[in-house]
């Protein structure tokens, strides 16, 4: 039987917003004057809660903004300035969708945004995620803004990197000639198909090849995120089983229980069935299949 959709806490209108944050780069010889700068984008959306945090080094990823701009899938939107996330605390991606041509859709995990949200007390007591909508004509105005800005600053001063740095962002962007064009792509090539099987060390394929990357940048939905944390709890790698009656390997995976071999087959189903659908109400339609494979794999008890 099909789960009933889960609805947000919350679900708010949206609109990016920012305070520039500037740090300045000196010369080896002393001199007063800087020779670079470094810039950020913090958080300050307009959305009726607080996104900015205890930790004053989260900042909004520009380079994945852009991306969300053109395709759905999951991002860490809200990062810290050194590029990884885990060091302020953020332990989920925002869910990007583009239900309309006209509409972009955040969903954001409450707890493992907890350090985001942490100045909204009485919101992260509770489990669950919120819903931020934005309107992508100003979506992607705003987009511009923040590029224009950063051409602004460095013809004031010369940027050394904007944060998180990513190689070559910083100077892809002072490259770029005239506006940019937010031309709406899939998050997979059209006639891709994903499936979901458990096998050896891997538990994702992509047209028939073993994906490296954790699936969860794919998602456009926080239910389908919460399907697939479900769905690979029926599982775990050699290394992490203690007390095994036999020898494991250490990479690969194995069922925790033979009696929940039905019930992992289920939550797989359920995983796969949620990501279509996701998939396939996408602005424009994303011509990607989802399957799921029985579980076939050794169990532990």
């Amino acid at each position: 039987m099909n789960a009933t959709a889960t609805e947000p806490l919350l679900s708010l209108p949206a609109r990016l917003g920012w305070v520039l944050g500037k740090s300045f780069i000196y010369g080896d010889n002393g001199a007063d004057a800087p020779t670079d700068q470094d810039l950020k984008f913090m958080p300050a959306l307009e959305c009726g809660l607080n996104l900015s945090g205890e930790y004053e080094g989260i900042v909004l990823d520009l380079k994945s903004l852009l991306e969300s701009a053109c395709k759905p899938g999951g991002y860490f939107l809200l990062n810290c300035e050194c590029g990884i996330a885990d060091d302020a605390g953020i332990d989920e991606r925002i869910f990007v969708q583009h239900p309309s041509s006209s509409t972009i859709v955040w969903e954001l995990d409450i707890q493992g945004l907890r350090s985001v949200l942490v100045k909204e007390a009485w919101f992260t007591q509770q489990e669950g995620y919120v819903r931020l909508i934005f309107d992508r004509s100003q979506y992607e105005a705003d987009l511009l803004r923040m590029v224009t800005l950063v051409r602004q600053e460095n013809s004031a001063l010369e940027l050394d990197q904007v944060l998180p740095n990513d190689y070559g962002f910083t100077e892809y962007l002072l490259a770029l000639d005239g506006d940019i064009p937010f031309a709406a792509e899939p998050v997979l090539p059209p006639g891709s198909h994903l499936e979901f099987r458990v096998e050896g060390a891997e538990f994702c394929w992509l047209d028939g090849k073993w994906r490296f990357d954790l699936p969860s940048g794919l998602f456009p939905r926080w239910e389908v995120n919460q399907a697939f944390k479900k769905w690979i709890d029926f599982v775990q790698r050699g290394f992490a089983i203690e007390g095994a009656a036999r020898p494991l390997e250490a990479s690969q995976f194995y069922l925790l229980d033979e009696n929940c071999r039905a019930a992992c087959d289920a939550a797989g189903n359920e995983l796969a069935r949620m990501l279509q659908k996701s998939f396939d109400e996408s602005w424009p339609p994303s011509q990607i299949t989802v399957s799921y494979s029985p579980c076939l794999l050794s169990a532990i008890t």
